[in-house]
């Protein structure tokens, strides 16, 4: 964590009793779960927000999504700073002001926000020493009985039904990549995605080439100049090499709108399912880092992120139509570091 970062996290302590701050600090567990050189590579990248209260549980929220705290998440263009004195002008001298373009959503309601701040409690209280998260539900995977698919269906079209994901990839048994492979084979018509990162898992790749063979129609905006996102250069060639593997069994868009960062992550299948996440489609979000989500099965709220999918951020990305050109040594690079990318 940079020194500009701990200082405004240790602020928000002063004075406060009641606000307590954990860092988190990915240990490696004598190679059970990764090797040492880990430990400077796996960070914390879910983001949940939750408001709970027992005397007013009509108040109760869960946010989740993509969007980090910051001034350029938050702001379209630089604020005026002295308008604003606990708002900190993050990027300073050191690069320009830009907007990152996120999503994520909100859900409200005692039933549902309860479970939630249960499972983000067990992540708190991880075992520090083994990385082990204790589950807080018990899933039990067998077939669906005969009919009880249509059950479902016929319910989402009226009530939105959730699952929320926590994802520790180390310690979960790679629960996360699973259920995206879950997700990709359930497609029977069309799969649309945004993802700034986009080099997907072989599980994930093999996926993809399935749902392709069955004439499932697919759309996936990503990004390919990565300037300004803090992210080393051989970063853009991670993504072409991503976007060239999977260039002939999709339709791959390029976010182009110059003043702003596509940060979102959105899933939305057949336009029934719906996934918002901070989860990006490249190894480091199935293998390393900490990720969080929210399933929803419901024909109105798919048809709603669809069309902010397809006006907003398809509105502003250019179809990439030919290969993209990866710079040889990157290439043997991202070969020999495969899974960290």
């Amino acid at each position: 964590m940079l020194r500009k970062d701990k200082a405004i996290i240790n602020k928000l302590m002063y004075g406060r009793p009641n606000v307590k701050i954990q860092y988190y600090k990915y240990r490696s567990t004598n190679g059970m779960h990764g090797r040492w050189i880990d430990g400077f590579h796996r960070v914390n990248h879910a983001k949940m927000l939750i408001g709970y209260s027992e005397k007013a549980p009509a108040n109760n929220f869960f946010i989740t999504g993509g969007r980090n705290i910051r001034d350029s998440y938050l702001f379209n263009d630089k604020p005026g700073y002295y308008k604003y004195p606990w708002l900190i002008d993050y990027a300073g001298n050191e690069r320009p002001f830009i907007y990152y373009d996120d999503f994520e959503v909100e859900i409200r309601g005692p039933d549902v926000v309860k479970p939630l701040l249960s499972q983000m409690l067990e992540f708190w209280n991880r075992d520090d020493k083994t990385n082990y998260v204790r589950s807080s539900n018990v899933n039990a995977s067998r077939p669906m009985a005969p009919g009880k698919d249509k059950y479902f269906y016929d319910l989402a079209k009226s009530t939105p039904m959730t699952r929320t994901v926590l994802s520790v990839p180390f310690s979960d048994d790679g629960m996360l990549e699973k259920f995206y492979v879950q997700m990709i084979d359930s497609a029977q018509k069309e799969i649309l995605l945004t993802t700034p990162y986009f080099r997907p898992s072989q599980a994930i790749s093999e996926a993809i080439g399935r749902a392709s063979k069955r004439g499932v129609k697919m759309k996936v905006l990503t990004r390919v100049m990565l300037a300004g996102d803090d992210t080393p250069s051989i970063a853009e060639d991670v993504n072409k090499e991503g976007i060239n593997r999977h260039l002939k069994e999709m339709d791959v868009y390029e976010w182009t709108d110059p003043k702003s960062i596509m940060h979102a992550k959105l899933l939305v299948i057949d336009q029934k399912l719906s996934f918002i996440s901070s989860v990006n489609l490249n190894a480091r979000s199935f293998i390393h880092d900490t990720e969080a989500g929210v399933l929803i099965l419901h024909e109105a709220t798919a048809m709603k992120f669809r069309q902010e999918m397809l006006q907003h951020y398809f509105g502003n990305s250019t179809q990439i139509t030919a290969a993209k050109k990866v710079k040889w040594l990157n290439k043997k690079l991202i070969d020999i570091l495969d899974t960290y990318f």
